[in-house]
């Protein structure tokens, strides 16, 4: 639709849990891309790398003040252990979203 439209890239943000391989792509192409989990951000990693591209990625944080888990977002806890051992050098994080 963005492209149909003719919207600026850097106003459009896709954030939606389930991504597939095809989402990711087009996506790094015509978007801002927010990452749900550790496992989408490797995934964003390994297609910017096939596409010889370093992709700029928001990430979608739960801080988890309900002390429940949730299907939307990064548990604060994982992500900071996955940046102290982050090797994905495709990627660029540069939004944090707290839900």
């Amino acid at each position: 639709m963005s492209r149909k439209l003719n919207l600026d890239k850097n106003k459009i943000y896709y954030s939606a849990p389930g991504k597939t391989s095809k989402d990711i792509e087009i996506a790094i192409n015509e978007s801002n891309l927010i990452a749900d989990s550790i496992e989408e951000i490797k995934r964003i990693n390994k297609i910017s790398e096939k596409l010889n591209k370093v992709t700029e990625i928001g990430i979608r944080l739960n801080p988890d003040f309900s002390g429940k888990a949730s299907k939307f977002g990064i548990d604060e806890d994982i992500f900071y252990d996955f940046l102290e051992n982050n090797s994905c050098k495709n990627t660029k994080l540069l939004v944090f979203m707290f839900i």
